[in-house]
């Protein structure tokens, strides 16, 4: 039987889908997430007994928002797949819609600028793109142009949209913009920022550090691939033919 405290949780749960309808679009040849009251009491039932079984805490299969800043909001959802298992899923929802950020491929001259940036939930140093969140009315050209003068001093000359990709769609609703920039210079790294040092280099030294996992951040190795898939890289290509 669920406590006040459960039911509160469920019922802060239930406004919210209602209030925002595009987070819990139900395709119903599928019908996996499940909004019905009775039908999430049902989930959260079965998967608190498989937790309790296997010595996890059941109140970790209670369905709810479980989070909320500025940014982003996590629930966990009552699912059931089509064979009928049961399953509480995490979901982040990113509040900017499904564009969360920007990935920035800069080039200059015949080079490909990365910066080693230090990443906390790694705790370790990272080579990638420049990158930067997407702002709510701001167009992707300002954003792009802030984000590459602050992280290493570039001035854009020119831009080409390189496609979308979701980094980890088991758990982000959204995903984030690629694009390649022509730079005119570039800057000192933006230390402030957790950028320690920028580096440019050849599109061959670029595909070998992601071949040998020197690079291992997903959205700098997804812009380069779409980057060599739409012929970016073909003047190189060319040259090593001759």
């Amino acid at each position: 039987m669920k406590n006040v405290q459960q039911s509160s949780v469920l019922d802060e749960y239930l406004a919210f889908a209602k209030a925002h309808p595009r987070y819990f679009s139900v395709d119903p040849a599928k019908g996996i997430l499940r909004l019905g009251r009775a039908e999430i009491e049902a989930v959260e039932s079965e998967v608190a007994s498989i937790y309790g079984k296997s010595g996890l805490d059941p109140e970790w299969a209670q369905a709810g928002i479980y989070y909320e800043d500025p940014y982003i909001i996590l629930l966990r959802d009552a699912v059931r797949f089509s064979d009928g298992r049961p399953a509480i899923h995490h979901r982040i929802l990113w509040k900017t819609g499904p564009v969360s950020g920007i990935v920035i491929l800069p080039r200059l001259g015949e080079e490909y600028v990365l910066v080693k940036h230090y990443r906390h939930a790694l705790a370790a140093w990272s080579w990638e793109c420049p990158r930067g969140g997407s702002s709510p009315g701001s167009s992707f050209e300002k954003t792009i142009e802030e984000e590459l003068m602050e992280e290493i001093g570039a001035n854009l000359l020119a831009l080409r949209r390189l496609g979308h990709v979701v980094p980890i769609n088991n758990l982000l609703d959204s995903g984030i913009d690629t694009f390649l920039a022509e730079i005119g210079q570039v800057g000192q790294p933006a230390r402030s920022e957790g950028i320690d040092e920028v580096a440019l280099v050849s599109p061959a030294e670029l595909k070998r550090m992601i071949a040998q996992g020197e690079i291992t951040d997903a959205p700098t190795i997804c812009a380069v691939a779409q980057a060599c898939f739409l012929g970016c890289f073909e003047k190189e290509q060319s040259a090593l033919k001759k």
